[in-house]
Parts: C-alpha cells; sequence; structure tokens
C-alpha cells in the first residue's frame, strides 16, 4: 500500500468500510490507518496468523525510467536518475510510519519491516545507484532493486511468518 500517500494527500479522504467514518485532514487520516491496519492485524491474530507490515518504500516523484530517452540511458543513465535527500523521504513517510507502527505493536504476532535503509542512503535516497537501477518508477522498486533486498527478507519477513513448528 501507499500508505504515506494515502496518509498526506489531501486530494481524497479515507473512509473506514466498518464505522463510516470519513477523514480529510493528514492526522485524522493517520488515526484512521492506524485503526483500520490494527483491526486486521487483530482478526489475523486471533486465528493464530503472524503478520508482517513491509512500510512504504521511498517514494521519489516524479520519476519514470520508461520515459528517459535512450539516447541519455546510453550516453550518461545517471542523467536520468532523481536524488532526493532522506530527510524529505523521512517527512514525507513519517505520519503513516508512525501509525503503522503503532498498530503493529499493539499485536504480538505482527511484525513491521521498513526497507528504507536498504534503498537509501543515510542522507539521500536514489532512484540509481552503482550502475544499477533501484527503481522504475516514482513508486516501485526495480527487479534489481528488488533482489537487493533478498537477503534481509530471507533473515526478517520468512521467519516472522512461518508457521510455529515448521522447519526453517
Amino acid at each position: 500500500a501507499r500508505q504515506a500517500e494515502y496518509v498526506r494527500a489531501d486530494t481524497f479522504p479515507l473512509r473506514d468500510p466498518v464505522s463510516g467514518d470519513v477523514a480529510r485532514t493528514g492526522a485524522a487520516k493517520a488515526r484512521l490507518w492506524e485503526r483500520g491496519l490494527a483491526r486486521t492485524l487483530h482478526r489475523l491474530d486471533a486465528r493464530g496468523i503472524p503478520s508482517v507490515v513491509v512500510a512504504t518504500v521511498p517514494q521519489l516523484a516524479p520519476f519514470d525510467l520508461g520515459l528517459c530517452p535512450a539516447w541519455r540511458l546510453w550516453i550518461r543513465p545517471s542523467s536520468c536518475a532523481r536524488t532526493v535527500s532522506r530527510a524529505s523521504v523521512d517527512e514525507f513517510r513519517r505520519a503513516s510510519l508512525a501509525a503503522t507502527r503503532r498498530a503493529v505493536d499493539g499485536v504480538p504476532t505482527a511484525r513491521l519491516v521498513d526497507f528504507a535503509d536498504d534503498l537509501c542512503l543515510p542522507r539521500s535516497c536514489s532512484t540509481y545507484r552503482d550502475g544499477q537501477w533501484i527503481y522504475k518508477d516514482s513508486n516501485h522498486i526495480s527487479q534489481y532493486g528488488a533482489s537487493t533486498l533478498a537477503p534481509r527478507i530471507g533473515k526478517v519477513v520468512l521467519p516472522a511468518v512461518r508457521p510455529r513448528g515448521a522447519p526453517p
């Protein structure tokens, strides 16, 4: 889910399908997001189903690799890249990540995983790093970007969702 954008953007409201409550401001949407996520995680927990909630990957708008002219990709690929400060990425995700963390913290079988540190450097986030495309557009990591996360997924995500007593 693009929870950071859903919570921040004032362009559309969020509605709780259970209560019917509608939220239009960032703060109200963060509360609604937290409540809805917690409700879902509690339902899974009650059935003994462990959950891993993956935080939104940093969004680097505007960027679409498919719109970069081929000659630029050939001559100097980095000229098509988008780089933003890590501080701006963290600020954009702050409210939704806090709401997500609160929802997850209240459920014993739920775990939050955030790949921002894997995708970004301490001071910046870029769509292109070390001669490879990390992102394919503003909201989606590339196949290479996803492959860089595989070791961490193996260490963090898979054990968290493995049924009790299942072999590693």
